[in-house]
């Protein structure tokens, strides 16, 4: 009997097929718009997280941007370079801020190894260099600035030629080779007015007018620091015109200007604080201190030093703070607390001992050389002077050796004196 409505199995094998056929259709095409949902998905992570990083990188340029700023360093390409090279230069760069200076000293010998560019390497050693200036180890000092300035040759990069000259200058200032040190500024300056890099040229001429007045010559000194507040004063940077009125200030404090020379001081400090700079604001109440000293305001002039230790606390600044202790001796010894005086220098000295700061540690031993004599204690004194003038000979400070071998000739005379 035939069955009505049967359907032959290869029409139904057929339709099975077709049916199955639309079904792998739709699931190929379900799979595609997921794996497109999915992969717009992943680029749109992709990109926000390359977003992110350019940001960040953004942000560490501009990071390092600041710092080098704050520094005076020289840093073309790094604020750009690759993650290896930029990382541990940074890392410098906030060790510094936070007067980490050993520390730092590491950061950039390991960035030195990153790279082979010609103007990085310079930029780096000029920080080393600058690193160690602080360290007061000035021959390493002055080996890394020739390092720098020869690889500025090799990249033809004048600006970098221009801060490697500048930062010669300074640690041959250090050094007592003033003549050298102006030569060099000299040259520095130059070539940034060659080129037009107002920043590098007030450095060059505003560490030379320290030079000329470290000489005595107080009006070439003070004609130079005008110059380079001009261009502050042009180019609005007030960080910059806060520290040449400082400079200015303590010039018109050595030519016996005192008045106008706290006038200026206190101009430079009203710029720091208004635009929150602590250190600067620490360091102009320093130099106010100085100020009032040599007026014999030495209450006013205590009060001004002891802001400024709180200050230089606050911040973290362990050189200042030793720097104003020491200056609290000081203005203690004139007001007659030898005591007193004794306390604040030997905690100085410890700090400087403590901070790796050999140029501090020898000043302060000759401060307290200087208290043994006035308690007419010369055999101690002696011992002090002594220690100084190691450490003085040893990182070449030409200026503090002449200034304790006769603090030495005055202890020793007073030696025999009482031996009489």
């Amino acid at each position: 009997m035939e069955i009505y409505g049967h359907v032959p199995d290869w029409v139904l094998i057929g339709k099975i097929a077709g049916i199955l056929g639309i079904v792998g259709f739709l699931f190929t095409a379900v799979k595609l718009y997921i794996d497109r949902k999915q992969r717009k998905r992943e680029e749109k992570e992709k990109a926000e997280s390359r977003a992110e990083q350019k940001a960040a990188l953004d942000e560490l340029g501009k990071e390092i941007k600041d710092l080098t700023s704050k520094f005076d360093l020289y840093a073309d390409g790094l604020p750009q370079a690759p993650d290896e090279v930029r990382d541990p230069y940074a890392d410098g760069l906030r060790a510094m801020k936070e007067f980490r200076f050993k520390d730092a000293k590491g950061h950039f010998e390991d960035a030195l190894t990153k790279t082979k560019d010609h103007s990085q390497l310079s930029a780096i050693h000029q920080a080393l260099g600058h690193v160690l200036g602080y360290l007061s180890e000035f021959a390493a000092s002055e080996e890394e600035y020739k390092k720098a300035l020869t690889l500025a040759d090799y990249a033809c990069d004048d600006r970098a030629r221009a801060w490697a000259f500048n930062g010669l200058g300074l640690v041959e200032r250090d050094m007592g080779d003033y003549a050298a040190a102006i030569r060099h500024h000299d040259e520095g300056a130059d070539i940034a007015k060659d080129i037009g890099d107002d920043v590098a040229f007030v450095a060059n001429k505003g560490n030379k007018a320290t030079v000329l007045a470290t000489e005595g010559d107080l009006d070439a000194a003070l004609s130079h620091y005008e110059l380079a507040l001009e261009v502050y004063l042009r180019t609005g940077d007030q960080t910059g015109e806060a520290n040449i009125l400082g400079n200015i200030g303590t010039v018109l404090k050595l030519k016996g200007d005192v008045g106008k020379a706290l006038k200026t001081h206190r101009e430079a400090l009203a710029i720091d604080r208004r635009l929150g700079n602590k250190l600067g604001e620490a360091n102009q109440l320093g130099n106010i201190g100085n100020a009032l000293q040599t007026k014999a305001d030495i209450e006013g002039a205590l009060d001004s030093h002891r802001e400024a230790l709180e200050l230089h606390r606050q911040i973290g600044s362990r050189f200042g703070e030793a720097a104003s202790l020491g200056n609290i001796g000081i203005v203690l010894r004139h007001m007659g607390d030898f005591k007193g005086a004794l306390a604040n220098t030997y905690e100085a000295l410890g700090i400087f001992r403590l901070i790796g700061n050999p140029l501090g540690e020898g000043n302060q031993l000759n401060s307290i050389g200087n208290l043994y004599v006035i308690g007419e204690e010369p055999a101690s004194a002696l011992e002090f002077y002594g220690e100084a003038l190691a450490i003085f000979e040893r990182i070449g400070a030409a200026r503090e050796i002449e200034s304790v071998k006769r603090n030495i000739k005055v202890a020793s005379t007073l030696l025999e004196e009482k031996g009489r």
